[in-house]
């Protein structure tokens, strides 16, 4: 479907018992049209307006495939399995994508994002947010995590893509101190990595007592380099 000379709309399923691992493939109509002008990176904005750094690279049999930023997309849209997900090109290394439910309901959000200590280069709706927690008393340097089914069960691990923020954190394996709102404290340990750094060790405990669960919105506000005050938005 063609919306003007650079814009490009097609359509994708995502199948059931598909994980954030299956690289999406993209159609072989849109790698023709824009074969000359086709970037290596290219960004993506699903329906909680977090814009996602991805990679464009083509497989063996010469389609397109979104990778290398897949999987942090996939989770920020709650993927389930069933979804019909609309991708718009705007001819400019960038992809606005909606999402609707098998219920035929668009899914909308409002807050978002993973990374938000960098308003400046941020869209409206990001600035709005970083506005909405300066009203509540956080302020940055911090993280924002949705938390998913395996963030809270049986998995009991947390996984948050680098940033600007991560910089204030420990550089090597540490442990971190999490403190709720009422000043009550717990022991994590912090992993960073190339790509991603977690909470493994202790995170268990912090879900528990705080009775945390998936769709909570956990904003990670760094005090220092090993203390970290939780605000949770259910």
């Amino acid at each position: 479907m063609k919306n003007g000379d650079d814009h490009f709309s097609f359509f994708n399923i995502i199948l059931p018992g598909q994980t954030k691992f299956d690289t999406m493939r993209l159609p072989q109509r849109f790698t023709k049209k824009f074969a000359k002008n086709l970037p290596q990176d290219a960004t993506l904005r699903g329906p909680y307006g977090k814009i996602c750094p991805v990679k464009l690279r083509k497989d063996c049999e010469g389609y397109l495939r979104i990778v290398d930023g897949w999987e942090l997309f996939y989770e920020d849209c709650r993927f389930e399995g069933g979804e019909f997900t609309v991708f718009t090109y705007d001819g400019n290394s960038h992809f606005e994508v909606r999402v609707f439910e098998m219920s035929g309901i668009e899914r909308m959000g409002q807050f978002h994002g993973e990374c938000s200590n960098n308003i400046k280069n941020n869209k409206v709706q990001k600035i709005d947010d970083a506005v909405m927690l300066e009203k509540a008393g956080i302020k940055p340097p911090y993280l924002v995590k949705r938390l998913m089914s395996y963030h809270c069960v049986k998995v009991f691990v947390l996984n948050f893509s680098n940033c600007s923020a991560t910089e204030h954190l420990p550089s090597k394996r540490a442990t971190v101190v999490l403190l709720n709102k009422e000043g009550r404290s717990w022991d994590v340990t912090y992993i960073p990595k190339k790509n991603q750094s977690t909470f493994s060790r202790g995170w268990v405990h912090f879900v528990n007592d705080n009775g945390l669960k998936e769709g909570d919105l956990c904003v990670f506000e760094i005090l220092s380099q090993y203390e970290i005050r939780v605000h949770v938005f259910p």
